[in-house]
């Protein structure tokens, strides 16, 4: 058993309830998403992403970045 504090409340790790397999729908920074709240990651691919960070935009190749 963990014993958490959050601004001075306790919280019990052992009385977390399971998450659901049942999809839900959600909103998170104005994209939609309807996928259940425990889900297996995604498969990662060689094609290229495309992030944006402040500005400066970058490509990365996930899986041969791994792979080194």
């Amino acid at each position: 058993m963990v014993q958490l504090k959050y601004r001075g409340v306790d919280y019990d790790t052992t009385q977390r309830p399971d998450l659901s397999d049942q999809p839900v729908e959600h909103v998170y920074r104005g994209i939609h998403f309807n996928k259940a709240p425990r889900h297996e990651a995604d498969a990662l691919s060689d094609h290229p992403v495309r992030v944006s960070y402040r500005g400066a935009v970058y490509e990365t190749r996930i899986a041969s970045a791994l792979k080194r």
